[in-house]
């Protein structure tokens, strides 16, 4: 009895510790805001005086289009690559761990 109560309990706190994280604290403006920017973007594209010709930079590329140079390997990109690999190994372990722990809530082995 003890377990099951325990077990629902610790779903109840993931359940709303989930729904904190995805709730919004701002107000509505920012997204009214996008929603005005997008109606006037969208007005101003498919106005009748519009010329607007899609390219395909594979096909027609753009004369000022310049190629990525690149990168040089010292100190500040390999501490990059360092911390890339040290978030990467950070994520695995908590996905781990959290697998874990939601085989012991729901009692999978």
């Amino acid at each position: 009895m003890e377990k099951k109560f325990l077990r629902y309990t610790i779903i109840i706190i993931i359940f709303f510790v989930g729904l904190s994280m995805g709730v919004s604290y701002q107000e509505r403006s920012n997204s009214q805001r996008l929603q005005d920017s997008l109606n006037s973007f969208q007005t101003e594209i498919t106005g009748s005086d519009n010329n607007f010709t899609p390219v395909n930079p594979v096909t027609n590329p753009d004369e000022t289009y310049e190629l990525s140079p690149k990168i040089k390997h010292n100190l500040f990109s390999g501490l990059a690559k360092d911390g890339e690999y040290v978030i990467k190994k950070g994520i695995e372990l908590v996905l781990d761990k959290s697998d874990d722990v939601f085989r012991f809530i729901f009692g999978i082995n």
